[in-house]
C-alpha cells in the first residue's frame, strides 16, 4: 500500500479544483502509474456507496476514509480517495 503522501516523493503531483484531483507524473514509469491506478482501484469499491464512511475523529494529518497519513496541515480526504470516490461514481478516467 502506497499513499498519496509517498507517491508525491516519488514524482507524482496531485492537484484539486472544484472537488476533483488532477495528477500528473512521469509517464515514463509504468510500474509507478500501474501502482497509483491499483491504489485508486483497491479504495473504490469502500467509497461508491452513499453515505462515505468517515471517521470524524481525524484530525489534520490523517485521511478521513482511509486512515493514510497526510501532511500536518490537511484535513479531509486524501488525494487517492478522492480520485476513487469521483471514479466510483463514474467522474473520472
Amino acid at each position: 500500500m502506497t499513499t498519496a503522501v509517498e507517491f508525491t516523493t516519488q514524482g507524482i503531483r496531485f492537484a484539486r479544483a472544484a472537488g476533483r484531483v488532477t495528477v500528473r507524473g512521469p509517464r515514463d514509469r509504468v510500474a509507478l502509474i500501474a501502482e497509483l491506478r491499483a491504489e485508486v482501484e483497491r479504495r473504490m469499491p469502500r467509497l461508491a456507496g452513499h453515505y462515505l464512511p468517515r471517521d470524524r475523529a481525524a484530525g489534520y494529518g490523517t485521511c478521513e476514509t482511509c486512515s493514510d497519513p497526510m501532511a500536518h496541515y490537511v484535513a479531509g480526504m486524501c488525494d487517492l480517495c478522492v480520485l476513487a470516490r469521483g471514479k466510483a461514481l463514474g467522474g473520472g478516467p
